[in-house]
């Protein structure tokens, strides 16, 4: 069984109304062999997606929420022309976003 959910703040009107069903999934499923979490590299963690996570987190259990967790970091390569006018930071964001993510959850390398 696959439960996917919509993004996380993409649509803050719908966030609500989208946990809401999740929830109500989790408590149908016994077990969640993963958590996958996808963010794009070079998208800000906002205070709104840091309480999303943690309340999934919360919702599942840290045991079971990070032994079953799986991020995954994405986003579009950078053009040519753009690599060329500024160099690409893409390394350094995806290092910075996963630090980020790391600390929020409590993970550990």
């Amino acid at each position: 069984v696959v439960l996917d959910t919509p993004g996380i703040n993409e649509s803050h009107s719908k966030d609500l109304g989208h946990m809401i069903g999740v929830v109500q999934k989790l408590k149908e499923m016994k077990h969640a062999n993963a958590v996958i979490l996808v963010k794009k590299y070079d998208s800000r963690i906002d205070q709104p997606w840091r309480e999303s996570v943690l309340y999934y987190k919360q919702l599942m259990g840290d045991d079971a929420f990070n032994a079953n967790l799986i991020i995954v970091l994405t986003g579009p390569l950078e053009s040519k022309r753009k690599l060329k006018a500024f160099g690409s930071r893409r390394q350094e964001k995806i290092s910075q976003t996963a630090t980020e993510v790391q600390q929020l959850l409590g993970l550990k390398l």
